[in-house]
Order: C-alpha cells, then sequence, then structure tokens
C-alpha cells in the first residue's frame, strides 16, 4: 500500500468532507477511518474510507482500539516494513492517552 492515512474520529465533521477524501483517494491514497464511539449515522465515515469499507471502516469503542490498530497496521505495513516503528510508537501514545 503506496500511501496511508488513518482517521482516528470522536465525532462526525461540520465540515463537508467527501471533496477532500475523494481527491485523497483519487491521488492514491488508502484512507483508513476509525470512528470511536457510538454514531447514529455512519455515512460520513463511509464517504470517507476507502472501498471496501469491510477492510477500511471500523465503527468501533476505545477497549477495540488495540485490535483495531494491529488490523490497520498489518494492511499497512504488509508493503511498508519500515512504517511499523511509526506505526507502533503512533499506537502506543494513544492507547496511553486513554489508558487502555
Amino acid at each position: 500500500m503506496p500511501n496511508s492515512l488513518v482517521v482516528i474520529a470522536t465525532t462526525t465533521s461540520s465540515d463537508d468532507v467527501s471533496q477532500s477524501s475523494q481527491k485523497l483517494r483519487d491521488s492514491g491514497v488508502s484512507i483508513f477511518v476509525v470512528a470511536l464511539g457510538e454514531f447514529s449515522d455512519a455515512a460520513q465515515f463511509s464517504n470517507i474510507a476507502s472501498d471496501p469499507d469491510s477492510q477500511h471502516l471500523y465503527l468501533e469503542d476505545y477497549e477495540s482500539l488495540y485490535n483495531v490498530a494491529l488490523t490497520i497496521k498489518d494492511r499497512i505495513c504488509e508493503s511498508k516494513k519500515h512504517t511499523y516503528a511509526f506505526a507502533v510508537f503512533v499506537i502506543s501514545v494513544l492507547l496511553q492517552r486513554h489508558d487502555i
């Protein structure tokens, strides 16, 4: 996966993010979305994430963050071994901030 972006959200955006997301995808960026918490409408997250949603969209709670992070890390790093250390660092920081 040449270029990847992981979006971690706790709420939907009041801005229209569809055009920006589409431009990123059109330029070859694979977008993963992790939405934490309960959302009545996941359409915005689905619109941001690359297809298929089953591999790029995660509607989860904080307790599931570690497992989701490992799944995303595996997908991103399967062709980019050097990214692994950075991904682990970011995940560690997030987990420490939320006492998971």
